[in-house]
């Protein structure tokens, strides 16, 4: 097979492991040191669409210089599935709550809450990390990981739990490959995330062409740099494009029933609209209202 048909290759491996240790630094920094953005809590993960875009714009100075080195459509869409593979694993959601996991029952256990006796009895050596002189360390910090004992309390749970994570991405991926003939064959399912990608993929020069989406991108730019300068400098008004929550005005029974009620124009949304069916837009609006007449009519009846 032609190096141009491929779209597995030594470099495209070569690349999403150079980007990994770059992504999980910035998943882990954003979602837990900073506490903002979150990425993986969105199912169009924005920071590998950036760095979709960077490959792809660098792509477009190969074309022209080193057109033999130019990455295919092939291989920029084999970067761009490998890094949301690596970024769900990093997610919020997985490995953020699966190390904490370990050792949690150990740690946080005490004479009152009577773990021990519960169900410490029922918990795997080969799964989690017991040693409290380790997890001291781990918990209070001020220490290393690289010492001997760190390392040998560490590496069988580490190693157990990454050999599941494996069978279960082969299990989700041997689901896909039974789903797909029926999904995307037979049911013709839309699945509006994957436009994004395939537009950067086709022809990223055009993207940069299109007046619509040049415009779209400095306001919305311009938007979000003008509330961070307000978050930092707060003499500065920013763009109100939020409400954290309306429910506050709701007073009297039963409409005090509809709860936290956020009011956001989020552009990524607006944007995401414009690419899914409009019977499929009209249900997402459709059911949240009718979830919150629920409450109300539950209030009111109940």
């Amino acid at each position: 097979m032609k190096q141009e048909n491929q779209s597995l290759t030594l470099r495209t491996i070569v690349i999403v492991l150079f980007l990994m240790p770059i992504n999980c630094y910035w998943i882990f920094y954003s979602e837990n040191m900073w506490w903002m953005q979150f990425p993986t809590s969105m199912s169009l993960f924005f920071n590998v669409v950036f760095f979709l875009l960077v490959i792809a714009g660098l792509n477009l100075l190969l074309k022209k210089f080193l057109p033999r080195m130019t990455l295919s459509k092939g291989e920029l869409l084999i970067i761009y599935m490998m890094m949301c593979i690596a970024t769900s694993i990093s997610a919020l959601d997985c490995m953020q709550v699966l190390m904490p996991l370990m050792s949690h029952a150990f740690w946080f256990a005490t004479p009152e809450n009577e773990w021990a006796k519960l169900f410490w009895s029922y918990m795997p050596e080969w799964l989690t990390v017991s040693d409290i002189r380790v997890l001291n360390a781990y918990y209070n910090g001020e220490s290393s990981l690289y010492t001997a004992r760190h390392i040998t309390t560490w590496l069988i749970p580490v190693l157990s739990w990454t050999a599941f994570i494996v069978v279960l991405l082969f299990v989700m991926l041997c689901i896909n490959v039974i789903l797909r003939k029926q999904w995307l064959e037979r049911e013709r399912l839309i699945y509006p995330i994957i436009e994004v990608p395939f537009e950067i993929t086709r022809d990223v020069e055009s993207i940069f062409k299109n007046r619509l989406f040049l415009l779209s991108f400095v306001l919305t730019g311009l938007m979000t740099l003008i509330n961070g300068i307000s978050f930092l400098s707060p003499a500065i008004p920013g763009i109100m494009i939020r409400q954290p929550d309306i429910s506050y005005l709701f007073t009297s029974k039963p409409w005090n029933a509809i709860s936290w009620t956020p009011m956001v124009i989020q552009p990524f949304v607006v944007g995401m609209g414009f690419l899914m069916p409009l019977e499929l837009s009209f249900s997402c609006w459709i059911f949240y209202f009718f979830r919150k007449f629920q409450r109300v009519f539950a209030s009111l009846f109940g």
